[in-house]
């Protein structure tokens, strides 16, 4: 008998719609994960024998336990697609700084404007609060993509949120 130690994974409430990932986002991103495990290993093995002395032990010691959790972000990142339903969008927002994702519930009250862009090769949404940062969604990495932002111009113009285009 096995347990699956992963949590249940809710579904979409009704009416809502689930984005779905690209088979190679999915793919590139499984691979970073495994490439940073990998660097991880080494970087613990290199630690633990000895190899680096003085400062570069810190630093490798730092980074070796940091990785861990970009393999841990990444997979709920995988594990929970973005979500749009009647009280807003719920995304992991991948930080290029931080190399982490951090999951986003953006409820429509708190939108002031959002602004569709269509660069090469990603196309985002960018959010912007009244008072706070602005985020940024990734659309391009979905299969679904042109219905996702279909209905996410609709729920935001029906939301009251300034839409425009880029």
């Amino acid at each position: 008998m096995t347990t699956d130690p992963s949590p249940a994974i809710p579904g979409p409430p009704a009416g809502a719609l689930s984005g779905i990932y690209t088979r190679n986002f999915v793919f590139s991103t499984r691979a970073a994960m495994i490439v940073v495990s990998v660097l991880s290993a080494c970087g613990l093995w290199a630690v633990l024998t000895g190899m680096f002395s003085g400062w570069q032990t810190w630093v490798i010691l730092a980074a070796a336990l940091y990785m861990p959790v970009v393999v841990w972000t990444s997979a709920q990142l995988l594990r929970h697609p973005p979500q749009l339903s009647d009280e807003g969008l719920t995304f992991y927002e991948h930080d290029p700084l931080a190399y982490v994702a951090t999951r986003r519930t953006l409820q429509w009250a708190d939108l002031s404007r959002a602004v569709f862009t269509q660069g090469h090769p990603y196309r985002r949404v960018v959010f912007e609060r009244e008072g706070a940062e602005s985020i940024r969604f990734t659309t391009s990495v979905l299969t679904n993509e042109e219905a996702f932002r279909t209905r996410l111009r609709k729920r935001l113009k029906a939301n009251g949120v300034r839409v425009t285009s880029a």
